[in-house]
């Protein structure tokens, strides 16, 4: 992952967005753990969802330039410069590498 950059959007009044921001480090972690899924499997996961509110950002994905969204469920959609569009999400092992344990975040 060349060229990262990052930012959020969104409204943080919502509840699962209050606090939810992604460092660069979280970010990497994110796409190098995270496992691609259909839109078939975020309906059927209940962990899995869409907020109003994302960390957006670009970097290079397998040569490619890619815009990435992601929200607080751990859910990615990554625009590829070929106009594939990506979905990947992000749970247990994976979900523990972005966020770390409990006591790293208290």
């Amino acid at each position: 992952m060349d060229g990262l950059a990052e930012g959020a959007m969104g409204p943080r009044s919502e509840h699962a967005c209050g606090d939810f921001t992604l460092n660069e480090a979280q970010v990497r972690a994110f796409f190098a753990n995270a496992r691609r899924v259909t839109m078939r499997d975020i309906h059927d996961d209940d962990d899995l969802g869409f907020a109003p509110c994302i960390v957006t950002g670009w970097f290079v994905w397998e040569g490619q330039r890619a815009r990435f969204e992601i929200n607080p469920f751990r859910v990615a959609r990554l625009s590829l410069q070929d106009g594939n569009v990506l979905m990947l999400a992000c749970q247990g092992e994976c979900e523990q590498s972005v966020l770390g344990t409990e006591a790293d975040r208290d």
